[in-house]
């Protein structure tokens, strides 16, 4: 996805990026402004630099305290957006991709205080997509996300569904994207680098009022 933006001369202008990863361990963010997209490529490859791809190295397991990793997103992309207006070069709707395998867990002794924020950001959520100010798409991942098989699976997909949905803000699921394997992820990625580069040209102006749920979604 980082290449592919940073071949666009548009995207790598426009585009910043962060990666915010949430489990047991501690939490890593990634960040690369829009100019740092210039010196992440190999000219001559046209792939990511080995030095720049070890920050991309990210050991996820455990738990899945997801109101954490909401909050930090959410504050992290209205500020940069508060940052760009104030040199009017702000985008009209900054883009939040969700990705996760499961439903929130976290240790009994901070599940009421996650929970608690959790409601608190998807209602920030919903309010900031309702105001055309955010977008979001969230992506099942695995089996249970998609095919449940196992009866514990089936009882606890419509939740993960509704979940990921309430994360949209939006009321319907038409941001909710499905990845069952790594193929799928690698085709969520192909999506994602397109839907980046239309909206860094103007091409895509109202993500919101789009229906993005497969990968054959008209851009």
């Amino acid at each position: 996805m980082i290449e592919a933006i940073a071949e666009d001369s548009k995207a790598k202008e426009k585009v910043d990026l962060e990666v915010i990863t949430f489990n047991t361990e501690e939490q890593v963010c990634v960040k690369i402004e829009a100019q740092e997209l210039y010196n992440l490529v190999d000219e001559t490859t046209g792939k990511i630099k080995p030095d720049f791809e070890q920050r991309l190295q990210f050991n996820c397991s455990g738990a899945t305290p997801t109101a954490y990793a909401l909050a930090v997103a959410v504050d992290d992309l209205r500020n940069r957006y508060e940052k760009l207006k104030e040199s009017s070069k702000a985008p009209k709707s900054p883009i939040l991709f969700v990705l996760s395998d499961g439903l929130p867990e976290v240790q009994d002794d901070i599940r009421a205080e996650h929970d608690k924020l959790l409601a608190e950001q998807l209602a920030r959520i919903k309010q900031l997509v309702g105001e055309d100010r955010l977008s979001v798409i969230a992506v099942k991942i695995g089996r249970i996300c998609g095919e449940p098989e196992t009866k514990w699976e089936k009882n606890h997909f419509p939740e993960m569904h509704q979940l990921m949905q309430d994360i949209t803000g939006l009321d319907n699921d038409h941001h909710v994207r499905m990845a069952k394997d790594t193929d799928d992820i690698a085709k969520f990625f192909e999506f994602t680098s397109t839907l980046v580069k239309e909206s860094a040209s103007g091409k895509v102006s109202n993500i919101n009022s789009m229906d993005l749920r497969n990968e054959h979604s008209e851009l």
